[in-house]
């Protein structure tokens, strides 16, 4: 995502929800990006506010989670589970007070399309 975002300009500003502790997120984005805005949110205010579920157990040996755990622990390493591990990831494009768009994760490994995202946020710039 760090280099979609580098070498997409119509990408929005992103904010990662993490449940790990500030110091935590701090740490683990420091080695990733840098850059990147997050907040900590270890009691799951946001996520029960957006209505993020968790997932089934059987989720976690279906191809698709298992092919996106791969590659994600070859990208990221794996360091010590935060949080409820069975927590779906969220996604979603809001403006203002405004949900504008959401991605329903099916699983683990259902990421959204950033090209979708991209075209999304220029509709809604030129939008009157």
């Amino acid at each position: 995502m760090r280099r979609a975002c580098e070498e997409q300009s119509s990408l929005p500003s992103i904010l990662f929800v993490h449940q790990g502790s500030r110091e935590e997120g701090e740490r683990f984005f420091a080695r990733q990006w840098p850059e990147a805005r997050a907040i900590s949110d270890p009691k799951l205010e946001l996520y029960e506010t957006f209505g993020i579920g968790r997932a089934r157990a059987r989720e976690l040996l279906s191809p698709s989670y298992l092919l996106a755990a791969t590659a994600s622990l070859l990208r990221v390493g794996c360091g010590r589970p935060q949080g409820d591990v069975m927590r779906r990831p969220g996604a979603f494009l809001v403006q203002g007070e405004r949900v504008l768009w959401s991605h329903a994760f099916r699983h683990f490994g259902d990421h959204p399309s950033l090209a979708e995202i991209a075209r999304l946020t220029s509709a809604w710039e030129q939008a009157p």
